[in-house]
């Protein structure tokens, strides 16, 4: 038939849109010393910043705790306390 449209075939599905990972982007490679691999090393900083320069005023430091303790209690208490947590090695992986 003339003048009938065509509906062009498409053999693609639809692409649902899909949830990023959550990455674990640490800024340089961490290496856990032998015999502390039971243990999370996390980095924490509170941050701030100099309200005039806006240089930052504050430095991250890097602490150990057992795996238990930090998955029950200390991850939640850092975060409400405004610290910025980073899990630089995780014992369950």
């Amino acid at each position: 038939m003339k003048g009938a449209a065509q509906q062009p075939a498409t053999t693609a599905k639809a692409e649902t849109p899909q949830k990023p990972e959550q990455e674990k982007k640490p800024t340089r490679q961490y290496v856990c010393p032998k015999g502390e691999e039971q243990f999370y090393h996390v980095v924490l900083e509170r941050k701030r910043f100099d309200q005039e320069t806006g240089e930052r005023l504050s430095k991250p430091f890097l602490q150990k705790y057992g795996k238990k303790e930090f998955e029950t209690s200390l991850k939640r208490r850092f975060e409400a306390l405004g610290y910025t947590v980073t899990i630089v090695h995780d014992p369950t992986e």
